[in-house]
């Protein structure tokens, strides 16, 4: 099917806004657990002006007229799966990728790009194609030769991509960790295997990657049928799951 052009094609109702409509469309997704990086991520951003001066801190860059979108969706090769930054900040010239993580690592690790190429379902010629689209967003961003890069973690190099799309004049990938007692014993070997990473890319000076360790503790634990009530908690007085002690 052609799109006729001029037109854009979004998700959702973009003159609605504002922290409370975000929360309720992380309402009606599917939530397993209060241990997955969406619940604090979501509670951190609702002070959503600090959270900006925050990264103009760590960046050295201005945003002026910044546009916050949770769940944004950077397009892949062709019919591929569109790829979903956990938040993404558009400004004039700017792109700002969040990608976050609490529980994810200490259970899972990270994939790699050559496990990721090498699943057994889906087409290996298709994900090929899609990675060297990546490579080719990231390119005009890095020093680094970016062959061989099977070893890389599959969603960093995923999430850097988003940030370079378009060719903005600064591109950020700002890793956001959670960390408590559960995570904390697995926090070095993630930094080492994030700041590798990193390294490898070699960004240039139009490209930024950070990792900002943030500590939390839940407060409030939800399970069960009590999971949809855990963002209503966000919009109220009651707060929520987390309290970030440092904030």
């Amino acid at each position: 099917m052609i799109k006729p052009k001029g037109v854009k094609l979004g998700f959702g109702n973009p003159d609605v806004q504002g922290y409370s409509v975000i929360l309720d469309y992380y309402s009606g997704t599917r939530i397993n657990s209060d241990r997955t990086s969406s619940i604090p991520l979501a509670q951190y951003w609702k002070d959503y002006q600090k959270r900006l001066l925050e990264i103009e801190h760590q960046t050295g860059l201005s945003l002026e007229h910044p546009q916050i979108y949770f769940e944004y969706a950077t397009e892949s090769w062709e019919d591929s799966n569109a790829s979903m930054s956990d938040i993404m900040i558009v400004d004039d010239g700017i792109r700002v990728a969040i990608e976050a993580k609490f529980t994810e690592f200490s259970r899972f690790g990270f994939q790699t790009i050559g496990e990721w190429l090498n699943l057994p379902n889906g087409n290996r010629n298709n994900r090929m194609r899609v990675l060297m689209q990546w490579v080719n967003k990231i390119v005009p961003y890095a020093e680094g030769a970016l062959t061989n890069i099977d070893d890389l973690p599959y969603q960093f190099v995923h999430r850097l991509a988003c940030a370079c799309d378009k060719n903005p004049a600064h591109a950020v990938l700002l890793y956001q960790l959670f960390i408590d007692d559960e995570t904390r014993p697995t926090l070095d070997k993630m930094l080492s295997v994030l700041a590798a990473a990193k390294d490898r890319i070699n960004p240039k000076s139009n490209l930024k990657v950070l990792f900002q360790q943030i500590e939390c503790k839940q407060v409030k634990h939800y399970a069960g049928d009590k999971l949809k009530n855990i963002f209503f908690d966000m919009k109220s007085d009651r707060g929520g799951a987390y309290h970030f002690p440092g904030d």
